[in-house]
């Protein structure tokens, strides 16, 4: 029973382990980010914040509508 039990277990292990993937990112490492800040509880658009990435490279401010968009 005990030998039983530890075939399944290692055919388990082995279905779990071959059935992980990984997404892959695109190869240049560039993309757009695009969204709409809005406080919190009402959703009011705000203007004027300041959106930056980080490490810093790249900082933008939002649009009357809250909205905002960092290419590359």
């Amino acid at each position: 029973m005990k030998e039983i039990i530890k075939k399944y277990s290692w055919l388990f292990l082995a279905v779990l382990v071959l059935s992980c993937s990984e997404e892959g990112i695109d190869e240049s490492g560039l993309g757009t980010i695009t969204g709409t800040v809005v406080s919190q509880g009402n959703n009011v658009p705000l203007p004027n914040v300041r959106i930056s990435t980080s490490p810093v490279s790249n900082t933008v401010f939002t649009d009357e509508a809250g909205n905002f968009t960092i290419p590359n």
